[in-house]
């Protein structure tokens, strides 16, 4: 005679100082915290597990902050797919912004071209912050540096890109909208030598580019 397997329960938030609890998700090497921070007139999640951890996230704060509790924001360490896999789950049935840190070493999860990418200032991602990436290009990658020249955190990031050919400068904005986000860009390219004769094709052919990459950035989970 076959029995039903017990379902087990939903893990339970520690409370670990008086305004932080820590969800445990998953067992083993699969574990991932998340934190719910703050008091039951404002509260804010940090990180937000994996994909399949919506319910179990839900579950875990309204245990902690009553029925229908609904953060203030979503806010992501990183996208790695144990710490955002629901993140766009929950802010959508929430209606609540996701906050994640404007670092470019998270760019080779949603863009293809981009090999890998390294920071190489001290400290915090902040205004002043360099980094050095490298592009799959044809017959062989190209490496460039980027600076964060504009930091206003969470509507503005700018920032000067160099390579070897030319220099990039960029804005992106973020407004919110009923929907989500709308993020908008503006690039100046100043190519060097020959490459300047190209100018309006570069620049139709960077569009394309550009419009592919925050696709992708979009289908990150």
């Amino acid at each position: 005679m076959l029995t039903a397997r017990a379902r087990r329960p939903p893990p339970a938030p520690q409370q670990v100082t008086p305004s932080v609890h820590v969800l445990t998700l998953g067992r083993g090497a699969a574990a991932s915290n998340v934190y719910l921070v703050g008091s039951d007139a404002a509260w804010t999640l940090v990180d937000a597990g994996w994909a399949s951890s919506a319910e179990a996230i839900r579950t875990g704060a309204e245990s902690v902050f009553g029925p229908g509790a609904r953060p203030a924001a979503i806010v992501l360490t990183h996208i790695h797919p144990d710490h955002s896999g629901s993140a766009g789950t929950l802010a959508r049935s929430w209606e609540v912004p996701v906050y994640v840190g404007a670092d470019e070493r998270n760019e080779p999860r949603y863009n293809p071209g981009m090999v890998r990418a390294e920071m190489l200032t001290p400290g915090p991602v902040g205004l002043g912050s360099r980094f050095r990436a490298e592009m799959r290009t044809w017959p062989r990658p190209v490496v460039m540096s980027v600076e964060f020249t504009g930091y206003d955190r969470p509507r503005r990031l700018a920032s000067t890109t160099r390579l070897s050919t030319m220099d990039i400068q960029g804005t992106l904005t973020f407004d919110p909208v009923p929907v989500g986000t709308r993020m908008r860009w503006s690039w100046q390219m100043r190519p060097r030598g020959l490459l300047k004769l190209l100018t309006l094709v570069m620049a139709g052919i960077g569009r394309r580019q550009e419009e592919a990459i925050w696709t992708g950035l979009k289908e990150v989970r």
